[in-house]
């Protein structure tokens, strides 16, 4: 019986190594893309904490085509989810 939920954490925020999301994305063979919605909250989180985003913190905004941004209040790295059919 295939599992019904599969739940994968990542690494704990703009690291070089947390391949995580382009991982997910290469093995579902969906493309990531930049949500300018994401880089709305980073940049506007960073200007409240009167600080400059470091542009590697944008790598946090690609989001595998078709899943859906999980806001995340207290930190930098959206959550997201995959629904597949």
């Amino acid at each position: 019986m295939p599992a019904e939920v599969v739940i994968v954490t990542g690494g704990l925020g703009p690291t070089s190594d947390d391949l995580t999301r382009e991982g997910i994305a290469d093995l579902l063979h969906l493309e990531l893309r930049e949500d300018p919605e994401v880089v709305r909250r980073l940049e506007s989180l960073f200007r409240s904490r009167n600080r400059t985003m470091p542009e590697r913190t944008r790598i946090q905004a690609l989001v595998p085509v078709g899943a859906r941004v999980l806001s995340n209040e207290v930190g930098t790295a959206p959550g997201l989810a995959i629904e597949l059919q």
